[in-house]
């Protein structure tokens, strides 16, 4: 076995081929050829120079060429069709060297502002052409490629991407046909009113008078506040039942108690969801006796050869150490993976070893590995009652870069070379750094490649010490660690560090009752030991509850974590960097906030709060009877109240047991108002909505009062602007979104409120002697809680640098409005934005973005 090297073999093979993460570079000593391009260096062992380099790889080289894409088809490209009807995709590609085992279509299925995205499988039909036939689901749109993957039996993939115009059909949506679930005949569940401890598995079925229709069942047990959800998903057609197990699952978070049998709910092949009353089976419950929910610990990870350059029928020897309160399982995983295209993978299975008191396994390396660099991913160990830990970074280092080995296979290698690498310092008062480099081989240094880590960082807080640079997850990096990022767009890598000091800077966010009977939130950022756990920093505050803010002493009862990180505990470390939300719960009551929507008579939008208190365990009904119960507000000159409303989408409990609620009503009209909003923000950004925290900062606002079912034409020049561009239409007209200019002269029907959201050109200023009317002072408004703008940072940078499929989530507890930054920052990328909102979430794919919310938090 060899060593890595970064130094070039005499003579590299030369292949014509692109890699859609980074292209194949060739590269070799003392030679004209050009290597300006970002490409993927390919070794091989030094082969004489007579033969021609095609030769050599079909002797020597293992295949590393990409298929060839020559194009892709719909037979009823840009055609309206039913749901219902079937379409076929053709695609054209070949492989000069291997053959093509795999290609496949992701495509995108939108309707009613959302995008449900499927994989299809074309087949081979005949030289060079692979089809598939798609019937077209019922509630869709429009049907548009995502993307396509073609992979070869040697491992090369080829992926591109398309815009949502390039290849697409257009749909007549139609309800599918209505299934009627079966009714349930009989409960199967032999451990009724018995004990189940952790680490057992019990059967249970449901049987049904038919399955027709019925896509999974749960059974929701209730114990207390908590809720085990057991959902089926195993059905017989024979016997008409759908079967499973009563099992201890660690995300249910589970404990000891009596969990009774409350309610079954069946989820319909047409999205549809039934609850069962089941009474009539009589009573159904059961004792869980938790044994142990703390995780085994894993302290380290051993790989032997490691950094290594390995070839067929080598063999890679790990070892895993790690501690449990109990008792570990007998078995661990350690996952291996390539940085081909493919993301290929293996999963590598270690005994435990009772002499060494270690995790111990093996992996042969196949003559199929693809030729490139694999490294540990992740490691995961479970305890005998299920509980399990998995890393993917140990002691603040990524996995990956502790253990690593390049596979030479036919003598060999590809390591990739990206065109760009960019880095930006950020440090804790939103200054930023950012460098780039070019050409960049894959594990060089950051040192290597001209970075620069002796950047200033500046502490938001006085009296701390600058201690190392850290990426979002609290990974250290400085100027000798590796370039192997995780993902890379287009050929380029991003990096995003911010400072780690001698103290742990953590948001707070704190919710509680003031001396005015009012709801209020802090956001602070506070510094705290690296070792501090929640539970600790609940008895800090309780020590020093001025601190926090104005609250009223005689309401106060102590803090509380609103919710954990993750799968945090109260004993947990907090972790690097994080947003800490803690409550100051009211004894014995639930407190709600208010916030009324409406449209003020200065033509801007407007929130009013108000704080209602409540005996714990109060009927929602009880309480929308109180907030619908309020004078009207005063309105834009023309609009007629007619009474508050609660947002429609509500997902609000029978009875409020929490301390804290938040709910938003808007001002229902008999009559509706259309707003055009003209701002430069919108000359280059489409428009989501805006709020009532946001509207003052326009620049102008124009209104119009309609009776419903009146027309309306939208003009594109109004008083002091010429020529003005809306390019998009709000949420309540479905977001809809259009070319530039294409909205004027636009005819609608009114039925109901509309905003238009652009800019154009300023007119020439009104003569002096006729001066418009000065808007009025608008009245003071109660201010509106938004998220700090560190956080939004922060927030931006772990979006720009997820992964497709990856998923954010944004504490919003203590925030109505979604900054535009954040909106910005997801725009167009598969990543999944959850808003956060206390008692339900909010989803936001970035792909769908202009179809899925506006800024306007209800």
């Amino acid at each position: 076995m060899k060593k890595i090297s970064k130094c070039l073999m005499s003579l590299l093979i030369t292949v014509g081929m692109f890699f859609s993460m980074s292209p194949l570079s060739i590269m070799a000593e003392e030679n004209d050829l050009d290597t300006s391009e970002n490409v993927e260096e390919v070794t091989t062992e030094e082969v004489p120079v007579e033969e021609s380099q095609e030769e050599n790889i079909e002797v020597l080289g293992y295949d590393i060429t990409k298929p060839v894409f020559e194009g892709l088809s719909i037979d009823k490209q840009d055609q309206t069709v039913d749901a219902g009807s079937y379409i076929v995709f053709s695609l054209n590609a070949y492989d000069a060297d291997s053959e093509i085992i795999k290609v496949q279509l992701q495509i995108n299925q939108v309707y009613q502002n959302s995008t449900m995205t499927n994989t299809i499988d074309l087949m081979h039909v005949s030289d060079h052409l692979y089809q598939a036939t798609y019937t077209i689901p019922d509630r869709t749109e429009k049907l548009t490629v995502s993307n396509y993957t073609i992979t070869d039996s040697a491992g090369n993939s080829l992926v591109n991407y398309f815009n949502e115009n390039e290849y697409f059909v257009n749909v007549i949506p139609k309800e599918p046909e209505s299934v009627e679930p079966g009714k349930i005949t009989k409960i199967q569940f032999d451990r009724n009113h018995s004990t189940i401890t952790q680490g057992e598995d019990v059967p249970i079925s449901l049987f049904f008078d038919s399955i027709e229709g019925i896509q999974s069942v749960t059974l929701s047990f209730v114990n207390g506040t908590k809720t085990y959800n057991c959902t089926l998903y195993n059905y017989s057609v024979d016997s008409k039942e759908f079967f499973g197990y009563v099992q201890y699952e660690e995300y249910q978070d589970m404990v000891s108690g009596t969990y009774v049998l409350d309610k079954v709910t069946v989820y319909t092949t047409d999205f549809k969801t039934v609850e069962y009353s089941i009474e009539e089976f009589g009573d159904f419950d059961f004792v869980f006796e938790l044994k142990d929910n703390i995780k085994p610990e894993i302290t380290e990870v051993t790989m032997e050869p490691n950094k290594d350059v390995i070839v067929p029928g080598d063999v890679i020897k790990f070892s895993v150490t790690a501690k449990d309160n109990d008792s570990l399982s007998n078995s661990c995983q350690i996952t291996l993976s390539n940085i081909n295209d493919t993301f290929d993978s293996r999963q590598i299975y270690l005994s435990y070893d009772e002499t060494t008191k270690k995790y111990v396994g093996t992996y042969t390396i196949l003559e199929t590995d693809y030729p490139t660099e694999w490294y540990v991913y992740q490691v995961s160990v479970s305890d005998k009652y299920g509980n399990n830990e998995w890393i993917t970074s140990l002691n603040n280092k990524k996995l990956q870069d502790l253990f690593y080995f390049n596979v030479k296979n036919k003598d060999t290698s590809v390591n990739p070379v990206y065109k760009k690498v960019h880095v930006v310092f950020y440090d804790s008062k939103g200054n930023i750094d950012e460098q780039v480099a070019e050409n960049v081989e894959r594990r060089t240094t950051f040192k290597e490649a001209g970075f620069n880590f002796n950047v200033e960082a500046v502490s938001p807080i006085e009296g701390l010490s600058f201690v190392d640079w850290v990426d979002s997850n609290g990974i250290v990096y400085d100027e000798n660690s590796e370039i192997a990022p995780d993902y890379v767009n287009e050929q380029e890598v991003y990096y995003s560090f911010t400072p780690k000091f001698d103290k742990n800077i953590i948001t707070l966010n704190v919710t509680y009752v003031d001396k005015n009977g009012e709801i209020q939130y802090s956001n602070d950022r506070i510094a705290i030991s690296h070792n501090m756990t929640y539970k600790e920093l609940i008895e800090y505050l309780n020590q020093n509850a001025s601190l926090v803010g104005d609250i009223d002493e005689s309401l106060f009862n102590g803090f509380e974590i609103a919710y954990y990180n993750g799968d945090d505990t109260e004993d947990s470390v907090i972790r690097f960097n994080s947003y800490v939300s803690v409550l100051a719960p009211v004894k014995d009551k639930t407190m709600v906030q208010v916030y009324y929507n409406y449209l003020g008579k200065d033509g801007l939008l407007k929130a009013e709060s108000r704080t209602l208190a409540y005996d714990k365990g109060v009927s929602f009904e009880k309480v929308n009877e109180d907030i619908i119960n309020k004078e009207a507000p005063e309105l834009y000159p023309g609009l007629r109240f007619a009474n508050w409303k609660m947002y429609d989408g509500i997902n609000a409990p029978e009875t409020l047991t929490d301390p804290y609620y938040s709910y938003a009503v808007n001002a229902k009209t008999e009559n509706c108002y259309v707003r055009y909003v003209i701002d430069p923000y919108f000359e280059d950004t489409p428009g989501f909505g805006a709020t009532a925290a946001e509207d003052e900062k326009y620049e102008r606002s124009f209104v119009e009062v309609y009776e419903k079912g009146e027309t309306a034409v939208v003009p594109n020049s109004f008083e002091g602007y010429e020529k003005v561009l809306f390019r998009l239409v709000n949420y309540e007209q479905g977001g809809e979104f259009f070319e530039p200019d294409s909205l004027a002269g636009k005819e609608f029907v009114v039925d109901k409120n509309f905003s238009y959201f652009g800019y154009g050109t300023k007119s020439e200023t009104p003569d002096p002697e006729e001066p418009d009317e000065p808007d009025p002072t608008p009245d003071p408004e109660p201010e509106v809680p938004v998220l700090p703008e560190e956080t939004v940072t922060e927030i931006v940078e772990e979006i720009e640098s997820s992964q497709n499929g990856d998923t954010v989530t944004v504490d919003m507890s203590e925030a109505t409005t979604v900054p535009d930054k954040v909106i910005d920052a997801v725009s167009g990328k598969d990543v999944d934005v959850v808003l956060d909102m206390g008692d339900y979430t909010w989803t936001i794919n970035g792909k769908d973005v202009f179809l899925q919310t506006q800024a306007i938090l209800t």
